[in-house]
């Protein structure tokens, strides 16, 4: 008879996994010890390991004033801008912002969110001279945008450069394409970015004829659209009257006007008939 196999106790097995947990937590210690910042892609600036306040049940850390002085003085010398009424990509805002403010000394221009945009200025006398001339009109100088439009279904044979430049001029002009278009990855649709002018009327979809003279209607999404005021043809993007039901001063003008026409006397019947 052959030598029976001894199988190890359960206490054996749990001894063996108590030691395997403490020498991977030693490993893990190691590793973070030797921790080479410098060895990360897209590595920012390095942390370290301040231990949390304990009391009760409660776990917590107290931020004080001198742990972010730094971020504070950073950005003081911004302002906060928001564009009422429908949002423009945020390159649109970034480029309308530049080309409005850049005489005062722009730093960074970021997006926060819905819409909200915040500007750092280089000086304190930068940011006030932006403040000191109060509300921008978001229309007065901008007359093209560059808005990102999606071309789906779009057959990959029709992705090469001269293709989608094409494509893109039965639109408007265009610029280029996106990452995921340029690597053929996502080829559910394809992606570019083309400049428009503000008053124009976009089309939902578009025709060419292929490489076997066949006509193709092409459908076209647009990630952004400028909505005009059918009264006044101004850009409702750009106009804070237009916040809320969206209409502009034309519109209200004529309300009131029709308004006072009705007269008091107009809901007022003799002898069952209107005054």
């Amino acid at each position: 008879m052959g030598k029976r196999t001894r199988v190890p106790s359960l206490k054996a097995i749990m001894a063996k996994e108590a030691q395997e947990r403490i020498a991977a937590t030693q490993r893990g210690k190691q590793e973070a010890h030797n921790f080479d910042i410098g060895k990360v892609v897209n590595a920012g600036f390095k942390l370290e390991y301040i231990a949390p306040t304990n009391q009760g049940k409660s776990t917590y850390v107290e931020i004080e004033l001198n742990d972010i002085d730094t971020e504070i003085e950073y950005w003081k010398n911004s302002v906060i801008c928001y564009v009422l009424g429908a949002h423009p990509p945020f390159e649109v805002i970034k480029g309308f912002i530049q080309r409005i403010w850049r005489k005062h000394g722009i730093n960074k221009i970021v997006m926060l969110k819905n819409g909200v945009v915040m500007v750092r200025f280089d000086t304190e006398v930068g940011q006030n001279k932006v403040f000191q001339a109060g509300i921008y009109h978001f229309n007065k100088e901008l007359h093209t945008v560059s808005i990102w439009i999606k071309l789906p279904g779009l057959d990959f044979k029709y992705w090469s450069p001269k293709g989608l430049s094409k494509l893109g001029s039965l639109i408007a002009k265009p610029l280029m394409v996106d990452q995921n278009t340029m690597r053929k990855v996502g080829l559910n649709f394809a992606r570019l970015m083309v400049e428009v002018d503000m008053n124009a009327t976009l089309p939902d979809t578009i025709n060419f004829r292929n490489e076997k003279g066949q006509l193709v209607e092409q459908k076209v999404t647009y990630e952004w659209k400028s909505t005009l005021c059918t009264s006044c043809k101004k850009n409702m993007v750009t106009q804070r009257r237009f916040v809320g039901r969206r209409i502009c001063q034309k519109q209200r003008s004529r309300r009131r006007i029709n308004h006072k026409g009705r007269g008091p006397t107009s809901s007022r019947k003799k002898d069952g008939r209107a005054q």
